[in-house]
């Protein structure tokens, strides 16, 4: 789907909106779009509408964040009152394509706070920070919800949880995240909840795993390097959103899916090396209209106090990249115990 020029709006009837299920973590409430699932409604504050807005004159950036289809016309007071903002964008439904996704919301940074905070605001956020792994790492986890396919179990956490998750023990948090089949994902920590009934499954492939983890740790290098790149852009109290899949039959149906699809893309190259024309088939065609299965996804979301400048830095905030260089080590620390412990 194309990305579209954010001025544009589009007006809807809010008697259908309903409260997206699988939100972890932030103060805005996302809203279910009542016509399609493909997309959610956001609200924002105005800083966060001209950042989606400027961020279309920046096309290498746009691949790491939620491609937004317009403002959303507020025309009635039921509209209000449905929302948490004056205003409101609608964007991509980042979990859309996901049969039971596990969602990590990783705040960046070592400054929470915007250039549009108050004195008191700033002092709140600083002490935030120094109290949780923000000030030191540059990241915190905001937010964390997973499904364990053995046991055919969602795992919930609270903000108690997040609160406990210091420098010395955020990587067994990530542990959990990715192996909710391991003893790390044990429910007996205060602020963690399994719910449904126990039903005896199997967990995903230990080989499928590590694939998702390595091409986080590839798509977070390229965050990385790309945000670096711009140092006209400030990001503050932004999250990286990281989702996988949990149902094991998805998995291996997209993980056969991707085969498939690389294998034809690479008979198309072959032919295309012969100069053969390649006739569009409709079923193909087709294919591409349906939803593609998916494995992870990862996205930059929350721009309430970030914003384009105009030649005023050059170079990128420092807290940012710690936080996007210390989130690809944990992940490869991921790498190492899974292979140690064979998880």
């Amino acid at each position: 789907m194309p990305r579209s020029n954010d001025s544009a709006t589009t007006s809807t009837s809010s008697e259908s909106f309903s409260r997206f299920e699988y939100q972890v973590a932030g103060h805005d409430r996302l809203l279910q779009h009542p016509a399609t699932d493909i997309i959610v409604v956001k609200p924002c504050n105005k800083i966060e509408q001209r950042f989606y807005e400027d961020s279309q004159q920046h096309p290498e950036f746009l691949p790491w964040i939620p491609e937004c289809y317009g403002s959303l016309h507020i025309a009635t007071e039921d509209e209000r009152q449905a929302l948490t903002e004056a205003q409101a964008v609608e964007e991509e439904n980042l979990l859309y394509g996901f049969v039971k996704p596990c969602v990590m919301d990783l705040k960046l940074g070592t400054q929470l706070y915007g250039p549009d905070a108050t004195p008191a605001k700033r002092a709140k956020m600083i002490l935030k920070a120094q109290q949780t792994t923000s000030a030191q790492m540059g990241m915190k986890i905001s937010g964390l919800q997973m499904y364990d396919a053995a046991t055919n179990q969602q795992i919930l956490h609270t903000k108690e949880y997040i609160k406990q998750i210091t420098e010395a023990n955020i990587l067994d948090s990530f542990l959990s995240f990715f192996f909710p089949s391991s003893c790390y994902a044990e429910t007996l920590i205060a602020g963690r909840e399994r719910v449904n009934a126990l039903q005896k499954g199997l967990p995903i492939p230990s080989a499928k795993v590590r694939w998702i983890i390595q091409s986080l740790i590839d798509d977070i290098e390229d965050i990385l390097q790309t945000v670096a790149d711009m140092p006209d852009l400030r990001i503050y109290g932004a999250s990286v959103l990281i989702i996988y899949e949990g149902d094991r039959s998805a998995v291996l149906d997209a993980w056969e899916k991707m085969l498939e699809e690389d294998r034809q893309q690479a008979e198309r190259e072959q032919r295309r090396d012969v100069n053969l024309e390649i006739a569009d088939d409709k079923s193909e065609s087709e294919d591409e209209e349906a939803p593609s299965a998916k494995l992870y996804s990862i996205r930059m979301i929350d721009f309430a106090h970030s914003e384009w400048t105009s030649g005023q830095f050059s170079e990128q905030d420092d807290g940012i990249l710690l936080g996007l260089k210390n989130a690809a080590n944990m992940l490869r620390s991921l790498l190492s115990i899974q292979k140690k412990e064979n998880l």
